[in-house]
């Protein structure tokens, strides 16, 4: 009992805010390297721990076009995928001068769930995602059960939650100790600049985690095995219809092809000319694209 006391009055001695600067800064600089490095130790760790998948092998894992899209860039790049595969099927004409999309003809029955939701005028204006959901629902699912992605819960409350809780009891404790300073008429000086940069390492560690280790490995190998498919040059070929060569030989057609391309490679391989029209309507002429352009930004699912 003396010495819980004796702690107590200890604690209600020393106030944290109300320490010099210096002495202040002497404290709080070891700990919020110590919690900096903890937050990196701890994801790493966990990512390391999710990385492997003893019943699937890399060489046996065969995905679809969507599935390696949305492995490669999330969500974003998988409704891309399926604007453009509608795009050069004929079902979508766009217009890049004004950036319309007019529907030309109805798609079979027989079609992707991501592509039915694009095709869908509805989904494209206001963002109604049933299907769209349903569609990268499945496609997160068949990831995650071969150990390439994270799951929702894993990404958010044991990697972006659990190993960051440290940090920002220190961007909090930071933040009370320039206000304080503030008050008492002092400048914003460095207690103020070590709390901002506590504040951006918190930031980043707030980022979710794509893909695990496995899922980096597995994309890795799938682009260096289809590497030719990134060169421009090549992929200018496939525009061609008198071209009948295969440029890679894993592949069956040319429409397989460049949908490879895009998945793996994203807006890199756009330059190409089966891809001319597409990369217009991205990029239009005397067009500024801000942040909110990204195409069907809205498909992403609130959850």
């Amino acid at each position: 009992m003396f010495i819980k006391y004796q702690y107590l009055r200890l604690a209600q001695t020393i106030n944290l805010l109300e320490l010099d600067t210096v002495i202040f800064c002497i404290f709080y600089v070891p700990i919020a390297i110590t919690c900096t490095l903890l937050a990196f130790i701890l994801r790493w760790w966990w990512w390391r721990q999710k990385s492997n998948n003893p019943n699937v092998k890399i060489s046996s894992i065969s995905l679809n076009e969507y599935e390696i899209a949305y492995l490669a860039d999330g969500i974003s790049r998988a409704t891309d995928m399926a604007f453009i595969n509608l795009v050069r099927r004929g079902y979508l004409h766009i217009f890049p001068s004004t950036r319309e999309i007019e529907v030309t003809k109805k798609i079979p029955n027989q079609i992707h769930l991501l592509e039915k939701a694009v095709y869908s005028k509805h989904s494209i204006i206001s963002g109604n995602g049933k299907i769209t959901e349903q569609a990268i629902n499945e496609i997160q699912h068949n990831l995650q059960k071969l150990g390439l992605i994270f799951s929702e819960s894993q990404s958010k409350l044991v990697i972006r939650w659990l190993s960051t809780f440290p940090l920002f009891v220190m961007v909090v404790l930071g933040f009370f100790k320039t206000v304080v300073d503030v008050l008492e008429n002092q400048l914003f000086g460095l207690i103020g600049i070590i709390w901002g940069v506590v504040t951006v390492f918190a930031c980043f560690f707030l980022s979710k985690p794509h893909r695990t280790k496995y899922g980096d490995t597995f994309l890795k190998e799938l682009q260096q095995r289809h590497s030719k498919l990134k060169e421009i040059q090549i992929l200018n070929k496939l525009s061609s219809t008198r071209t009948k060569e295969f440029i890679d030989l894993n592949t069956n057609t040319k429409s397989e092809q460049l949908a490879l391309a895009f998945a793996l490679f994203g807006k890199e391989v756009l330059a190409a000319k089966p891809f001319k029209a597409v990369q217009t309507y991205f990029n239009p002429p005397n067009y500024e694209s801000t942040e909110d352009d990204r195409l069907f930004a809205f498909f992403y699912p609130k959850k």
